[in-house]
């Protein structure tokens, strides 16, 4: 916030505190909770900070007057405010609150509104669990949202609790009881009138039938809702419903009408500053345009392509910014609630002492030492922030240095390189192999964006990216180099976690500098797990460092790329309490004396999902 904002605020909490404290209304206690919980439920439906200053002075008038069952009213909406500012830990602490107060109010279900409020409360909870992958909570608490529903039928609620319920299995992989769930949403949110759920139920079966591969199915469920988007001409809806268009005429083949609906999906995501769907129809932009055999079109798509990127990576580092920024302003208003709290507890002491002179002296000595405590927590608060503040700006310094490595990980040449070799495929005729290269570069262009924002992935979807990465390479280079993997049997791939990207940047550098006047180059990739460490080797049977040097085989992206991953290495260390790095062993031949090859082997702290 910016302080004319603060300043705003803090004019309104005093001018609500005012209104509410001289009871110019004559309003009961109860209505004036009531009042305050309604404010705030308005303010949120507008997405406006407004919802959480109405929300705090809410559950502070419930704690005055032991009014539990408005206390636990005013905490769900104030999760409902982190959740949709994306802070989970802070709306996961205000719903677990609420519903641990319900759950001691054994009537309150005779209560329409706190049965609504706990529904959507366990609901949501069930969702945030769910994106962050913890499916066996999400389950729990998404079927305790459908039992309290199942008592006060909710049809709203009830589309929702579907809606979720469907998310659940989908991330579960199980795709038949995700369209279950979600063909009943559907079913519900058309006989309620519930357009929005409709257009993402729409979607989300579009979807389910592109991974079951029934294109036909999927292109009905896209085109209808991108059908409904039109007819309530909710153009934001709208882009994303013509990127799905865009994406599965792609996929059908159909480029001409692929390339109409990822236009306009552009146009209308950049009208709005959709950043993340503008990304996604240049992307589908591009491959059109490459099918299509326009180079130019293609090369001015992809300049648009990575500044839209370099866009995504800034907003993302402003957006954790921007939570911590009101983390910080909540837990500021909750100290300066307690602190109002604390100030009638002395002002009614202070009117006790006036009344009973006998004890004046020791109801002083009180008062002092109440204001002398808090304004030692106040200084010790203060303390404690700035070691947050310390803290924090590590943080940033990690994110920086993140984005500097991601924009580092994809070769620019590499990607010309690989364009131009699709361009050659397609001019000479070859097809077939101009298709694969481009399904194989678009594969890994978007496990690569996928990948960027997240601070570690599995170890079995990292492999198989570098497999991409490999298989593109060795037909840039004329099959010059065979590569294989080799996973001990012991290594479950699929359960533990690395940060993502450590690996490739000494595969590249491999093939850039090992096979210089070699035609049978090898790269053996081996990873082993010892002591909670994921040891991984890259061995090839190139020319060497020395002949390298001599040869003066340079690049200087892999360079960047080696001394970003060695400083994460370092990072990771210091953080982790562990010796991550990497060696780098030149091997050679003790009858011959010549180079064998050069062999690396990584260290990489890894931890169990």
């Amino acid at each position: 916030m910016n302080w004319f904002s603060r300043f705003y605020f803090s004019i309104s909490l005093v001018f609500t505190l005012t209104l509410f404290s001289t009871d110019i209304y004559g309003n009961s206690d109860t209505t004036r909770i009531i009042q305050l919980i309604d404010s705030a439920d308005y303010y949120l439906e507008k997405h406006s900070d407004s919802a959480i200053y109405f929300g705090q002075n809410a559950i502070l008038f419930s704690k005055k007057h032991n009014l539990h069952l408005y206390q636990a009213n005013a905490k769900v909406t104030i999760g409902s405010y982190f959740k949709f500012k994306n802070v989970a830990d802070s709306a996961l602490h205000y719903y677990h609150s609420a519903i641990a107060i319900y759950d001691s109010l054994l009537q309150f279900c005779t209560n329409d509104i706190a049965c609504e409020k706990l529904a959507l409360a366990l609901n949501n909870v069930s969702e945030i669990h769910a994106d962050n992958g913890n499916l066996d909570k999400a389950l729990l608490y998404n079927r305790r949202a459908e039992d309290v529903n199942k008592k006060h039928l909710d049809r709203n609620r009830q589309t929702s609790i579907f809606i979720t319920r469907g998310k659940i299995e989908y991330i579960n992989k199980d795709l038949s009881l995700a369209k279950k769930y979600w063909q009943v949403a559907l079913k519900n949110s058309i006989e309620f009138n519930q357009t929005d759920f409709q257009g993402r139920m729409l979607n989300n079966l579009g979807s389910i039938y592109y991974w079951e591969e029934k294109y036909d199915s999927s292109l009905l469920y896209y085109e209808d809702a991108y059908l409904l988007q039109k007819s309530i001409a909710n153009e934001v809806q709208l882009a994303k419903a013509a990127n799905n268009m865009g994406f599965i005429h792609l996929i059908m083949k159909k480029y001409n009408i692929a390339l109409n609906y990822s236009i306009e999906a552009e146009l209308l995501s950049k009208k709005y500053n959709l950043i993340e769907s503008r990304a996604k129809a240049l992307h589908f932009l591009i491959e059109i345009y490459m099918y299509l055999n326009m180079p130019d079109k293609t090369h001015e798509t992809f300049i648009l392509f990575e500044e839209v990127l370099d866009e995504i990576y800034s907003i993302e580092a402003t957006n954790k910014i921007n939570e911590l920024e009101i983390k910080y302003e909540v837990e500021k208003k909750d100290r300066e609630l307690e602190l109002l709290e604390k100030q009638k507890l002395i002002d009614k002491l202070e009117h006790e002492k006036s009344l009973k002179a006998r004890n004046k002296i020791i109801l002083l000595i009180l008062s002092l030492s109440v204001i002398f405590s808090i304004i030692a927590y106040i200084i010790f608060l203060n303390y404690k922030k700035r070691q947050t503040i310390k803290k924090q700006q590590l943080e940033y310094d990690k994110i920086a240095t993140e984005q500097k490595m991601l924009r580092s990980q994809m070769n620019p040449h590499f990607i010309f390189n690989s364009l131009n070799s699709i361009q050659s495929c397609i001019s000479s005729g070859d097809t077939y192999e101009a298709e694969k290269y481009l399904a194989d570069f678009a594969n890994l262009m978007r496990e690569i964006l996928e990948n960027s924002r997240v601070d570690a992935v599995l170890l079995d979807k990292e492999i198989e990216i570098l497999q991409l990465y490999l298989q593109l390479e060795k037909l840039r280079f004329d099959k010059r180099f065979t590569y294989e993997f080799i996973i001990d049997d012991d290594l479950e791939t699929d359960f533990i976690s690395i940060p993502p990207m450590l690996i490739q940047p000494f595969i590249e550098n491999a093939i850039l500098h090992a096979f210089t006047g070699i035609d049978n180059g090898k790269i053996k990739i081996s990873f082993v797990e010892e002591n909670n460490m994921l040891i991984c080797t890259i061995d090839d049977n190139g020319i060497g460092r020395k002949a390298s040097v001599k040869n003066k085989v340079k690049s200087k992206h892999a360079s960047l790329a080696i001394s970003i991953t060695e400083d994460r290495l370092k990072r990771l260390s210091e953080q982790m309490k562990v010796d991550a790095g990497f060696e780098i062993i030149d091997k050679v031949n003790k009858k011959t004396n010549k180079s064998d090859g050069t062999m690396i082997v990584i260290f990489i702290p890894c931890f169990d999902n």
